[in-house]
């Protein structure tokens, strides 16, 4: 295998590990925390990582990204949950087209590396976030598990690059407006629980905030 495709294993290990420690945090409380730590980096991801990726020498990837908020906050009127499916979704098309990206670097070095582990690992607790209505927790393992796996998938399945920036600033919006959506039903869901910490859970939000931020700055 190249490095770019060893790196693209880690990646996925990684992400791996951090839906293993969310499945295995049973505490509604613990897990309201985890979920906003998670959902904070994200938002960092989207506005640092994705949407610039989305919008570079591409002047509608903006508006790629705003139409398909416009169609999330449609289909959600029609559908129940469909927001948080759709936004699994997107981390779907964020890590194929991240082993595209892994792929075209000329060089991996010690930062990358770093940054990697900072990216992926909550990565995990996402998407068992953004499934929470799901009841069978090996579901959602299994989920993230596919998801994952799509990261060295995309360093081997060749893609016409006039489509990659359309698809990335689409589930970019997707996920901005799915996340934000998640982001709101969590807290509001627990934030009368005697367990959860609400100082705790506005704090973990811009930790992993400000860790999204700082993994994009290293990759």
């Amino acid at each position: 295998m190249k490095a770019g495709q060893y790196v693209a294993v880690m990646m996925m290990i990684v992400e791996m590990v951090g839906a293993f420690c969310y499945l295995k945090t049973k505490d509604s409380g613990k897990r309201m925390v985890l979920s906003c730590l998670a959902l904070g980096f994200a938002y960092a991801i989207i506005i640092a990582d994705i949407l610039p990726d989305a919008t570079e020498n591409f002047q509608w990837g903006y508006l790629i990204c705003i139409g398909a908020i416009g169609f999330m906050f449609l289909l959600e009127m029609a559908f129940n949950h469909i927001s948080s499916y759709t936004a699994v979704g997107g981390m779907a098309f964020h890590n194929f087209f991240e082993g595209i990206v892994v792929m075209s670097r000329p060089s991996i070095y010690p930062l990358l590396v770093a940054g990697i582990v900072l990216h992926k690992l909550p990565e995990g607790m996402v998407t068992f976030s953004l499934l929470d209505h799901v009841k069978k927790d090996k579901v959602k393992f299994i989920v993230a598990a596919c998801i994952g796996l799509l990261i060295p998938i995309g360093t081997i399945v060749p893609i016409p690059e006039a489509i990659v920036k359309p698809i990335t600033g689409f589930a970019a919006g997707v996920m901005l407006y799915a996340i934000s959506k998640t982001m709101k039903r969590s807290v509001l869901s627990h934030f009368d629980a005697e367990s959860t910490n609400k100082v705790g859970i506005i704090s973990a939000a811009m930790v992993g905030a400000i860790i999204g931020g700082i993994s994009c700055m290293l990759i």
